[in-house]
């Protein structure tokens, strides 16, 4: 794939389009002989299965009265009801498509793969080594979260991979600026092992 533009939606907390609300997500580090692997997961999954819950009930109750309304021969309303209950359903999907949305990078000496899992689709692409120009963290802006410790705003970062011939990728957007600092690094030391 020469442009990973399309894949490039994933949960982060940082706001991505205007639909995108903020989130909170983990990131989990695997080291292996060679490399690493780096899992970044939404982290409200807890709190969203009962919303879905609520949401499966609601939507159970519409479809109750739609087979009432059928059984008496209202027919108007079934069709404003079912429509409702498409989009409703739809939305639904969505939500549960992004609230279990996985970023998984994996990174070798010679190819950095970046995947997302969801439960209705699965996208990666990888790069080989020479396609990789740089690798770099950079503080970015966020949507109002303050920081408890010192009542201002988090200092907040993101790691951009530069791709030759392509656009930027920014990944792991709105985690401690250190820790995308740390986790930088040591990407460049698999990548670029000889480098300081």
């Amino acid at each position: 794939m020469s442009d990973p533009s399309p894949i490039l939606e994933y949960a982060s907390p940082r706001l991505q389009h205007p639909f995108r609300l903020p989130t909170r997500s983990t990131v989990r580090v695997e080291r292996t002989e060679t490399g690493a692997t780096i899992t970044e997961i939404v982290a409200a999954k807890e709190g969203s299965i009962f919303a879905i819950g609520f949401a499966i009930f609601i939507l159970a109750i519409y479809l109750i009265s739609i087979v009432t309304e059928l059984r008496h021969g209202i027919r108007d309303a079934v069709l404003f009801q079912g429509g409702f209950c498409a989009v409703y359903s739809a939305l639904l999907l969505w939500v549960i498509n992004e609230t279990w949305t996985k970023t998984i990078l994996t990174v070798e000496p010679d190819i950095v793969r970046l995947a997302f899992r969801s439960p209705l689709q699965r996208r990666s692409v990888d790069w080989p080594i020479d396609q990789i120009a740089d690798v770099a963290a950079r503080q970015v802006r966020l949507v109002d979260l303050p920081d408890s410790s010192n009542g201002g705003r988090r200092m907040a970062g993101e790691i951009v991979f530069t791709i030759r011939n392509s656009r930027p990728v920014p990944l792991f957007s709105g985690h401690q600026l250190e820790n995308v600092q740390s986790l930088c690094y040591g990407i460049r030391q698999v990548l670029w092992p000889t480098q300081k």
